[in-house]
């Protein structure tokens, strides 16, 4: 911890009516070391070069970060109002097919994950395969919702949309 010099207060007085050096009061420099005064007695010192906004890689990454989101969120307001879907039956016989087709994938999965001394990465694989088949299904899910179409196929015929019908029951995978 520093502690200031005892000077008397007539003796500050003095000191600050008649300075040792120019540019440099003895106040500054109370313990009379002689430091000069950096901004009195030193040339006026240039400012530094200003540099440009544009030529900062922070600035020009944010800038095109911001342009991008605005100009993707106006990009796709735009696209949400003109798009008008046209479906057919092939477009829901497909969803509606491809739907049951993902839940045997994903109860395949969960009847592997369930068993006994399976390998440890194969278990990963049938993680993998319910996780990632189960997000199709909800997607194809709300698409038929938003097409308003049923769900599922509840005739117990498959691929019936595209010309080759066949009993669901007798559908290999």
């Amino acid at each position: 911890m520093s502690r200031e010099p005892d000077i008397p207060l007539s003796r500050l007085i003095d000191l600050q009516e008649a300075p040792d050096q120019p540019g440099m009061t003895p106040l500054d420099d109370p313990a009379g070391i002689g430091r000069p005064d950096d901004v009195a007695s030193s040339p006026a010192v240039a400012d530094p070069p200003t540099v440009r906004w544009w030529r900062r890689p922070v600035n020009v990454v944010a800038l095109i970060i911001t342009c991008s989101l605005v100009f993707g969120m106006v990009g796709f307001m735009v696209g949400q109002e003109s798009v008008v879907v046209d479906h057919n039956e092939v477009d829901t016989g497909f969803l509606q097919d491809m739907r049951g087709h993902h839940e045997q994938a994903v109860a395949m999965s969960f009847i592997f994950l369930e068993a006994e001394g399976t390998h440890p990465g194969l278990r990963t694989i049938a993680r993998s395969i319910t996780f990632g088949q189960g997000i199709e299904i909800g997607r194809m899910i709300q698409m038929l919702r938003d097409l308003g179409e049923a769900e599922a196929n509840m005739s117990g015929v498959a691929m019936n949309w595209m010309g080759m019908s066949a009993d669901v029951d007798d559908m290999p995978g």
